[in-house]
């Protein structure tokens, strides 16, 4: 994220867990105990890189260089007995809106395999 950063790119995408592990962000067990809609977020001051942990149906971790995490908005989800509004960070909404884009990309770079040059022989 610095590196896109630096370079002048904003981003927002998911991160394993394990690529955060000196982030002092609530731990996966504790947040996964919680009730849907539970959120944690930081936000670096030195590299200027947000992260956020949210709870949905499992725990989700981003990293962002430009939304903001403290704001919520709320969606319907289903419990047991019904439905309840749960609220989300800014920047997992922001995520979940634009990455249809980015999966639509990537399959069809894995039809069109453009790094692959064929070579003559003859």
């Amino acid at each position: 994220m610095v590196r896109l950063q630096q370079k002048g790119f904003c981003a927002t995408g998911t991160v394993r867990d394990n690529r955060m592990a000196k982030c002092p962000l609530i731990s996966l067990k504790s947040l996964d105990k919680t009730e849907k809609g539970t959120s944690d977020a930081l936000f670096d001051k030195a590299n200027k890189i947000a992260a956020a942990r949210w709870n949905d149906n499992r725990v989700v971790s981003l990293l962002t260089n430009f939304e903001v995490t403290k704001v919520h908005s709320e969606v319907q989800r289903r419990v047991k007995g019904g439905r309840k509004d749960v609220d989300v960070p800014f920047c997992v909404t922001s995520y979940n809106k634009y990455k249809n884009g980015v999966d639509l990309f990537d399959s069809h770079m894995e039809n069109y395999l453009t790094s692959i040059h064929g070579k003559k022989w003859y």
